[in-house]
Order: structure tokens, then C-alpha cells, then sequence
């Protein structure tokens, strides 16, 4: 594809990058993670979508995790993803990235590094605001702290208002040049 146009070939395309087979561990945990970063049509998985599929012992490939609604333009870590199911298996990888149209196709697309399977577990997190039906209650002049736990995590709170009034909300980050991505809808 040429560099200048991004991925927009004037048609739906589609591309994958593909590891050769691993064996995972009959015993013991395993999780793949990646870094990853990328520039599509949205960050929604609707138009452009990536996933990580995973083919067992030379079977088709199944869809594992859809990535959406990160943050755009950054290099981001993949949440830890379980391969218990493919315990004593040999599995292959694919990191499936497909337009599925032929329209805002010009953009840098979805790069992949520092893939990795390791038995290191995902960090213990206790927070429950991880949905909109989850989302935690803010009044009028209260100040939340939250964290973003695991990698990628992403919190939802809620809040009430009235036709006229002003509302301010500043999301502060830990570390500087966090992706941490404030969304009012």
C-alpha cells in the first residue's frame, strides 16, 4: 500500500501478522501480552477493527479480544490475556487488523511490539467501575481518586445536572505523558 494514502487501497482490505507455534505449559498460567499503538478510521471497533486471534494445534482461528475505544496515538499495553485454555496445546497468534469498508482508510494503521507469554499474572484489582452500569455516583464538589488497573482499564462515573448549570471536570494522571483519556457522554 502506499505509504502516502496509509492503508486506503479504494477497497475493504485487511492484513495480519501471524507468530509461528508456541506450546503452552500443560501446568501453570500463561498470559500474552503486547504493546501496541495505532491510527485507524475510530477508535470504536465498528469500522476498523483489531483482534487477536489464537489458531490451537492447527485449527481455525478464533477471535480472542477485540481492542476498542483506547486511546488513539499512543503505545498502549494490551490487558493480560489467559491462555488456560490452550493449556498442552500449540498455538499460533494473530494480530488481525481488517477495514471492512473502503472509506477513511487513510491513516497509519495498528503496529504491534514486545509481544511476550509469560506466567506472571495480571495484578490483583478491586475496583467495580468498570462498566456504565457500574459507574460510580459524583456530587457536587467531590473529588474521585481512581486508578487505571490493570492496563487498560477503563473506570465509569456518573454525575447529575440541571439545564443551565456549568460543570468542570479535570482528570489528573499519575505520570506525565499518561494516554489517560477523559469522555463525557
Amino acid at each position: 500500500v502506499d505509504s502516502d494514502n496509509g492503508y486506503d487501497t479504494g477497497t475493504p482490505n485487511a492484513g495480519w501478522l501471524t507468530s509461528p507455534y508456541i506450546h503452552i505449559p500443560g501446568s501453570g498460567e500463561a498470559y500474552l501480552r503486547f504493546f501496541y499503538n495505532y491510527e485507524t478510521e475510530d477508535k470504536r471497533g465498528y469500522w476498523d477493527q483489531r483482534w487477536v486471534q489464537i489458531s490451537s494445534n492447527g485449527g481455525a482461528f478464533e477471535n480472542v479480544l477485540l481492542l476498542s475505544s483506547d486511546p488513539m496515538g499512543y503505545w498502549l499495553k494490551s490487558p493480560a490475556i489467559s491462555l488456560a485454555n490452550y493449556a498442552g496445546q500449540d498455538i499460533r497468534i494473530r494480530f488481525y487488523f481488517v477495514t471492512r469498508d473502503r472509506y477513511f482508510n487513510n491513516y497509519s494503521g495498528w503496529f504491534i511490539d514486545d509481544v511476550s507469554i509469560t506466567s506472571d499474572p495480571p495484578p490483583g484489582c478491586s475496583d467495580q467501575d468498570n462498566s456504565i452500569a457500574q459507574a460510580v455516583s459524583i456530587e457536587d464538589g467531590q473529588t474521585i481518586e481512581g486508578s487505571i488497573c490493570p492496563g487498560g482499564d477503563v473506570d465509569y462515573y456518573k454525575f447529575q445536572g440541571t439545564a443551565g448549570d456549568q460543570i468542570a471536570i479535570r482528570t489528573q494522571a499519575q505520570s506525565i505523558a499518561s494516554p489517560l483519556d477523559t469522555a463525557i457522554t
